[in-house]
């Protein structure tokens, strides 16, 4: 997708949407699906008085969105987890970070210039992003966690956008505008060693997968139409994983199993999902005008809470006997070794208790999706 289309002007698409005839998507039923995490994004409501551009999260299964930025001014997009779940950054005049719950928002860089796609390093310290300089030049910088310390890693004439750290933060994956069209290019994290590795002009958006082995990126397939690929880290391999009209944005799911993307529908911007083998597309519901930019929620023991609040939680057990209350909320729960006693409060909630010990759990109300054992006691889960 071009710059300023990644600064707020999707809206530019919805006519393109009805005018090849793009036909409204219906969301596949939650409970064929195990997915961990929430997925975050922007959410771009109607024209209008109480236009309201915020970062929403909703659970990849589907279900309610939580307004995680309700900043009555300004606009928010471009949402990225960090390593351990816990927070988030975003653009909003500036760039900005927040707790997942929507508290402690922080502006850390901030300025005339325009700063856009926040991304974490592996370790959580830095933040690589791009931003125009002076003289309009789009480039890629990287900064510390806190906004200090910025270090500008490109300096072609043309846009260079769209950063994305290796798994290991050795090297950083983004999109340049440079040599004609829409190009990925690979780099040391120095900035060091720029490496050109797709030379159609029509690629964009890359995404690199958590186990280092794929990067995801966005293949322009004519006007107004694109496909989701996969490709190695060297730029071989290339092969398609979506079929639908137009695409932007892929990101990857926690375990490298499925990659969440912008879809063009009938009616705008929803967020979709597919397996890496192309397989289960699987809908969400279009949550407001516009929706976009998807990041999804890593899931680590640094997320884990033992009890839940009223929000979206990821809560895993222990090596003793828990007692697991996720409370309401869209939760994502795993049992520990024991024998837990799992309750998954209202909300949509993965419960996941095989191999462990002799478990009792209780979805709760809500659709609900839990493995368990033969030898666990089971009530409200299908």
């Amino acid at each position: 997708m071009k710059l300023l289309s990644k600064l707020g002007t999707l809206t530019v698409c919805l006519t393109a949407a009805t005018s090849f005839g793009a036909r409204p998507a219906t969301a596949e039923p939650p409970t064929t699906l195990a997915l961990p995490g929430q997925l975050v994004f922007g959410g771009f409501s109607p024209p209008g008085p109480d236009e309201q551009p915020d970062i929403y999260s909703v659970s990849p299964l589907g279900g309610p969105t939580t307004d995680v930025t309700p900043d009555p001014v300004g606009w928010q997009d471009q949402p990225a987890w960090t390593p351990d779940g816990r927070r988030i950054a975003y653009v909003g005049a500036g760039i900005h970070v927040v707790n997942a719950d929507g508290t402690g928002d922080t502006l850390i860089l901030s300025g005339e210039n325009i700063a856009g796609g926040p991304q974490w390093s592996p370790d959580g310290s830095r933040i690589a992003f791009f931003m125009r300089d002076e003289s309009l030049n789009t480039d890629v910088y990287v900064m510390n966690s806190d906004g200090s310390g910025i270090v500008r890693l490109t300096t072609n004439l043309q846009a260079d956008l769209d950063p994305t750290w290796s798994p290991d933060g050795n090297q950083i994956v983004f999109e340049s505008w440079r040599d004609g069209g829409n190009n990925i290019y690979v780099m040391n994290a120095d900035g060091s060693a720029q490496t050109r590795i797709t030379f159609n002009g029509t690629e964009s958006s890359p995404a690199w997968s958590p186990d280092g082995s794929k990067i995801a990126f966005v293949e322009g397939k004519g006007p107004g139409q694109s496909r989701i690929y996969l490709m190695n880290p060297d730029g071989s391999g290339q092969t398609p994983i979506t079929s639908v009209y137009a695409v932007g944005t892929p990101a990857w799911s926690p375990d490298g199993r499925w990659v969440a993307f912008m879809e063009l529908r009938y009616s705008g911007w929803a967020i979709s999902m597919v397996r890496v083998d192309g397989t289960n597309l699987h809908r969400l519901l279009q949550y407001t005008y516009q929706d976009s930019s998807p990041s999804w929620q890593p899931v680590t023991k640094a997320s884990c809470t033992i009890t839940g609040t009223p929000g979206n939680d990821v809560i895993c057990g222990r090596g003793g006997n828990d007692e697991i209350d996720g409370g309401d909320g869209n939760d994502f729960v795993v049992a520990g070794r024991g024998d837990d006693t799992i309750r998954g409060g209202a909300g949509y909630d993965i419960i996941l208790a095989r191999g462990a010990g002799t478990d009792a759990v209780d979805g709760g109300s809500g659709v609900d999706f839990c493995r368990t054992d033969r030898s666990d006691v089971v009530a409200n889960c299908p």
